[in-house]
């Protein structure tokens, strides 16, 4: 029986030996130098294997993955048949220099197998060719892809000139409660679905969600995206929208589908741009709001509080300033601020309040902190009592007294009284005695100029035009001629002048970007529709005015090559609305 074993114990590892004896796995790349602006072709072969993992190159610091491809390959030789997987990563250097690609491990049937490593010089600018037709439009959008994945993106398509390219790009949204207590948090994520190079996403639809206290998760300069298996294919995704959600009402609410615009880079067209516009919907999603019991006008959140008291023994006549901080979980800007009550040992000034928010891995989490200042009214020991606060929990299940420790303060010394003697100096009064006139001869009184206005302004005028010119040239000419606001004014000038000039609506376009590029400092190759609602948002430019904004740079735009014109009386609306809006931006720059 033993032998039995033993010897299909043997047949097993004989079967295994011939089976991995079959697998290879092979590294390549298509150049050894390259720009910085470049991408680098990085491709892992693996034989003898029908269904292999994707090879962790994480290892590899030096490069960022912009993009990956998984193929197959099928080849007959001698009557042999070979079938290959091919990963193919598309990596873009992260500094100049001699970069190092680290060998790549890969288990497979209990062993480790290893590709070789390369070393890769980065020198500055772009040296691989580039096809100056792909330049064509108004790309500049470079939200979620860099400009240099271009050649190494279109480089399998290249043959396929004739062909029309498959559009596989889905939206899917992720919430993450959908019965919720009435203030509680919810994450709601858009993410994007591409297997398609994406140059641009817009929200095109209100931001706005009746029922919600909304706050959206500000937007990076660039989306990076990861590779994820969805329905056995492989797609690159992006989170492209989040935002925390606060109900404020209770029922049934919802979040209402939400439509975006996403620029798709196509090898394949011509005329004036090379991109394919397309619009995607998400779904309407609902929510179900209650209240807990009890929980009835409670603050909703997790969070904790604590009283800071620089010292405690102080003089009669001293102020003491103290301050409370609560930090946590939630919406912060509804966090109420509790207060010392009126009392007979000390008066409470006006306390001076600052909120702050961010977004975190559990969502929106923030802090409040409130500085008391405190005039003591009597000597000895005074009490400062216990600050309390009540919230409703959502992580506990549960509502939760906030409570600070009580304070001693030894008060001393003795209350000045309010008013006090103010000593003034005598006042020396001089008395003159006038001088007479010692009269020789006599004295024509209609002749004598010294005591006439003219006079005095003809003695005054030298000394006048010289603290002018003084005043010219180190006061005007250094402070005021080249100070930013006056630059500030003049620039708005010549802008506000420029749009009552505009003639044709295709106009404004160059003007808008103009008035964006000097604003924001972002150059015109980098201006989008992206980074201009970016900027507006930082400046809490209200959503109406960022998309009458986006909407009348997008018409204008399109107006160039539309064969009929905008009706006048739309153009000076929109350009009136524009300035209007240009004047709100300017009290906030």
């Amino acid at each position: 029986m033993n032998k039995k074993i033993l010897y299909f114990f043997f047949l097993f590892m004989l079967f295994l030996n011939l089976h991995s004896a079959d697998f290879e796995i092979t590294a390549s790349v298509d150049a050894t130098k390259i720009g910085i602006d470049d991408v680098l072709i990085y491709t892992i072969k693996i034989k003898g294997n029908n269904n292999p993992k994707v090879p962790d190159i994480s290892q590899n610091k030096n490069f960022k993955i912009a993009q990956s491809q998984r193929g197959s390959e099928f080849s007959i030789i001698n009557g042999l048949s070979s079938y290959y997987t091919n990963f193919t990563f598309y990596l873009s250097p992260k500094q100049i220099g001699m970069l190092k690609l680290v060998p790549v491990s890969y288990a497979y049937n209990g062993k480790t197998y290893k590709t070789k490593g390369f070393n890769i010089e980065v020198v500055k600018g772009r040296i691989k060719a580039s096809n100056s037709n792909r330049r064509m439009g108004n790309r500049g959008l470079r939200s979620l892809f860099d400009d240099s994945l271009e050649d190494a993106f279109n480089s399998p398509f290249r043959r396929r000139t004739q062909q029309k390219q498959e559009i596989d790009v889905f939206l899917k949204t992720n919430i993450s409660k959908q019965e919720v207590n009435k203030g509680e948090q919810i994450l709601f994520t858009i993410y994007l679905y591409s297997r398609n190079r994406v140059s641009n996403v817009n929200l095109i639809s209100d931001q706005s969600f009746p029922g919600f206290f909304q706050e959206w998760k500000p937007l990076d300069r660039q989306i990076e995206g990861s590779n994820k298996e969805y329905n056995g294919k492989i797609y690159q995704v992006y989170e492209i929208r989040e935002v925390a959600l606060f109900p404020t009402k209770i029922g049934e609410l919802t979040i209402p589908p939400l439509k975006f615009a996403v620029n798709l880079y196509d090898p394949y067209a011509f005329a004036f741009s090379n991109s394919k516009k397309i619009f995607l919907t998400t779904k309407e999603v609902k929510i179900q709001s209650t209240n807990f019991k009890g929980q009835f006008g409670l603050t909703v959140g997790s969070y904790t509080m604590n009283l800071s008291v620089p010292k405690k023994k102080i003089d009669i006549n001293e102020i003491l300033t103290v301050k409370l901080k609560i930090e946590g979980i939630g919406n912060i800007k509804t966090v109420p601020i509790p207060e010392f009550e009126p009392n007979p040992f000390f008066k409470v000034f006006e306390p001076v309040i600052k909120r702050e928010s961010h977004f975190s891995k559990r969502g929106v989490a923030g802090s409040l902190s409130s500085e008391m200042t405190l005039n003591f009214k009597k000597k000895g020991a005074i009490l400062l009592p216990s600050l309390k606060l009540k919230v409703y929990d959502p992580y506990k299940k549960k509502i939760i007294v906030l409570k600070t420790e009580p304070v001693h303060i030894i008060v001393s010394g003795v209350k000045e009284t309010n008013e006090s003697s103010i000593y003034l100096p005598k006042e020396i009064i001089k008395t003159k005695s006038d001088i007479s006139y010692i009269k020789e001869g006599k004295i024509n009184q209609n002749t004598t100029n010294y005591d006439s206005k003219s006079f005095y302004i003809l003695i005054l005028l030298p000394f006048i035009l010289n603290l002018i010119y003084i005043l010219k040239i180190y006061l005007f000419d250094k402070y005021i001629k080249n100070s930013s606001s006056l630059k500030k004014r003049k620039f708005f000038s010549h802008i506000h002048k420029s749009l009552n000039e505009v003639k044709e609506y295709s106009e404004i376009n160059s003007i808008i970007e103009e008035y964006f590029k000097n604003r924001s400092g972002v150059e015109l190759s980098e201006l989008t529709n992206m980074t201009m609602e970016n900027f507006l948002v930082n400046l809490k430019i209200s959503d109406s005015d960022i998309k009458l904004i986006i909407r009348i740079k997008t018409e204008s735009d399109l107006a160039k090559f539309s064969p009929q014109k905008i009706d006048t009386g739309k153009m000076v609306s929109d350009i009136r609305n524009l300035i209007t809006v240009f004047k709100k931006i300017e009290s906030k720059v």
